[in-house]
């Protein structure tokens, strides 16, 4: 295969490790093809489809989590502390949380096994970004952003993120989509 990654920004800018969605589905694709692998698939897609962090995912139960339909869409619902979050995730993913009945993979998997997928990727395209498992929420960040949401917006939507990090975003908006 042949990816031509863009030039990245320098790796102290948390946008520097983000992916486009050709290198999301990528990594994806260089995940293991067991039962824990489709765990951490959905895992993956839900930290870049949601920016959700890797032990809010992990620790999803059943009982925290809703399917809901609402106004013609259907969205997720999360019970994440003292508030209810509404995540709207492609159809497929949807369809997949339908079945959520837990995960039973632990952070060490999920941070070492993309590591690994990673650094096969890179062994082939070394341009691909040295990304971990929080690239993917910088990722839905970046994404965001570029859709148009206003910056406020996606730093409430993601909580504890640190203006510095937004500061980077705005900045790596200005020079152009990359995503």
């Amino acid at each position: 295969f042949a990816v031509v990654a863009d030039i990245q920004p320098a790796a102290s800018d948390p946008t520097a490790k983000t992916l486009t969605q050709e290198l999301f589905f990528l990594l994806l694709e260089f995940l293991p093809t067991t039962k824990k692998g489709d765990e951490l698939r959905l895992a993956v897609k839900l930290a870049y489809y949601a920016g959700l962090r890797r032990n809010q995912i992990l620790s999803l139960r059943p009982d925290k989590i809703a399917l809901v339909w609402q106004g013609g869409k259907e969205y997720l619902r999360i019970k994440d502390n003292d508030r209810d979050r509404k995540i709207f995730l492609p159809q497929a993913i949807l369809d997949e949380m339908q079945r959520f009945a837990g995960l039973s993979i632990n952070s060490n998997y999920a941070t070492h096994t993309i590591r690994k997928a990673v650094a096969l990727i890179r062994q082939k395209t070394p341009t691909f970004p040295d990304a971990d498992f929080h690239s993917l929420r910088h990722s839905y960040a970046m994404r965001q952003l570029f859709a148009g949401a206003d910056a406020q917006d996606v730093q409430a939507q993601l909580g504890n993120i640190s203006q510095a990090a937004i500061r980077n975003y705005k900045k790596a908006m200005q020079e152009g989509p990359r995503l």
